[in-house]
């Protein structure tokens, strides 16, 4: 819950559109890998 707020305030500093895009982006990554070890496991 406290990395959700920490994206939260990435998102609100960004400067333009490019940048919560990519912030986003990474954040799917991030999450999508630890879902996949967990299933493994």
């Amino acid at each position: 819950m406290n990395d959700y707020i920490k994206v939260m305030n990435l998102c609100l500093n960004a400067y333009n559109e490019e940048e919560i895009e990519l912030i986003l982006n990474t954040l799917v990554r991030m999450y999508l890998r630890y879902y996949k070890k967990r299933i493994v496991e």
